[in-house]
């Protein structure tokens, strides 16, 4: 179910591009410049989630410094949560 994924390697949007992010289930990774992971999640429907995302404001701020981007790795909705609580347990975030 879970694989090895490098983050950095991943397709991505920046923040402020968020509307073109696919309508497909995926685990994301919110990345400033600097790559630092800042967030990790799911979404059953990327684009969708990212429309009013709770962290969207929080990540704004920090874009007007670092620029952040979304990439993401498309995943099947059976295992979204696992392998959520996979990354997030394997992933060092700087955004709490």
């Amino acid at each position: 179910m879970t694989e090895f994924i490098d983050p950095f390697k991943l397709p991505y949007v920046d923040l402020l591009d968020r509307k073109n992010l696919p309508n497909c289930p995926a685990i994301y990774f919110a990345i400033d410049s600097q790559n630092r992971v800042l967030y990790v999640g799911q979404a059953t429907n990327l684009a969708t989630r990212w429309k009013n995302h709770r962290r969207v404001y929080q990540l704004q701020e920090i874009n007007k410094d670092s620029l952040v981007r979304i990439a993401w790795q498309p995943w099947t909705l059976e295992d979204l949560s696992e392998a959520e609580r996979y990354f997030i347990n394997n992933s060092k975030k700087d955004l709490k």
